[in-house]
């Protein structure tokens, strides 16, 4: 199911599997602000992003409100286009309520750009829940999720073609959130992306096995943002112990022998200078990828870019959606030795395969 209707899976073609195109993001600034009382900002948090600023707001998109907004239509048409002309034929656009701006945009972005878009039905982390949701029991996160499959969402013709679940350190919230996607995917058929929280751990393995209670096809689960798995993110401790560099696949090959899939994240985005965190270059996240193809798990893998700020887009300063086409799979396929075979999986098989209901 996409935005402009249902199509056959074998029409998917190259698919980027975790991305937004319109997001309302200024829930991340706000936490941020919460968090860290006092913290001297160096832009103008209510400044447009710029030239003068996009260095600074790339290594903290909380910095300003602007840069965590996915909000003009236009500057975005141009990115999904930019993704079209380098390869690209569908987007799978995540953004559930909690970062949901406008599926009606979405689906003009979609006729306009001949750009194919899955968007979801789900719930995203509880930070960015509105109040009624915080007393919602698993029925009632049922019922919502139902609704928009059977009725559309929000009032619009335009219906979700999977779930998507985020979770942060799994509050009790989220969990049943969780469950109440699991009941739903076995009533219709549709797909389940679970957003983990991050860290090198997080809740994952608990994710797991929530879904293996609720008896959900683990073969139509995706657990996103394996990429930040592989190495440890603590930027302080990286400096002092450069051993923690050390390539890790162990928690994405446990996760995948349950029978799920992981989805890895390319957007060139290394450096969060205010949380004292890193994550892995594009680079490390590609010896990730490439250990798991050699140790046989190329059915099991799909790829994305997880763009979600204005500074994450080739119209602010950086490379959009075509990172992964344009920079990713070129350097996978023609300087690593990916095989065509391999990367057909990642970008087309597997995706055709999970969306497909």
């Amino acid at each position: 199911m996409t935005v402009t209707g249902p199509v056959s899976p074998g029409q998917l073609g190259v698919t980027t599997m975790h991305e937004h195109i319109l997001m309302k993001g200024g829930i991340f600034r706000q936490s941020f602000l919460d968090s860290h009382p006092g913290y001297p900002e160096p832009v103008d948090g209510d400044a447009k992003l710029a030239l003068d600023n996009t260095g600074l707001v790339r290594r903290n998109f909380f910095l300003t409100w602007d840069a965590q907004e996915l909000d003009d239509e236009e500057m975005m048409t141009g990115e999904v286009e930019d993704f079209k002309k380098s390869g690209g034929d569908t987007i799978l656009e995540l953004s559930v309520p909690g970062l949901r701006k406008d599926v009606a945009g979405l689906r003009r972005i979609s006729q306009k750009t001949g750009v194919r878009v899955v968007t979801a039905t789900g719930f995203y982390l509880q930070m960015s829940w509105p109040e009624a949701f915080l007393s919602y029991e698993i029925e009632d996160f049922y019922r919502v999720m139902m609704q928009e499959i059977k009725e559309g969402i929000e009032g619009t013709d335009v219906f979700p073609g999977l779930l998507k679940i985020g979770s942060s350190r799994l509050s009790r919230g989220e969990e049943k959130a969780l469950r109440a996607a699991v009941r739903v995917s076995k009533e219709t058929g549709l797909s389940l992306t679970v957003h983990p929280s991050s860290g090198i751990g997080g809740d994952a393995v608990a994710i797991v096995q929530i879904l293996k209670e609720e008896g959900m096809d683990l073969s139509r689960t995706v657990i996103a943002h394996m990429g930040g798995k592989f190495f440890s993110c603590d930027m302080r401790n990286n400096v002092l112990f450069p051993e923690n560099w050390k390539l890790n696949v162990d928690l994405p090959k446990r996760l995948m022998d349950t029978g799920v899939n992981i989805s890895v994240e390319f957007i060139n985005q290394s450096d969060m200078e205010a949380e004292g965190d890193v994550n892995p270059t594009d680079w490390m996240k590609m010896a990730g990828v490439v250990e798991l193809l050699r140790q046989g798990y190329a059915g099991q893998i799909v790829l994305g870019t997880d763009l979600c700020a204005k500074a994450q887009t080739r119209r602010g300063g950086s490379e959009g959606y075509a990172r992964l086409t344009r920079y990713v799979l070129p350097e996978l396929r023609d300087r690593i030795g990916v095989s065509p075979y391999a990367i057909r999986k990642m970008m087309e098989d597997n995706p055709a395969r999970i969306l497909a209901y």
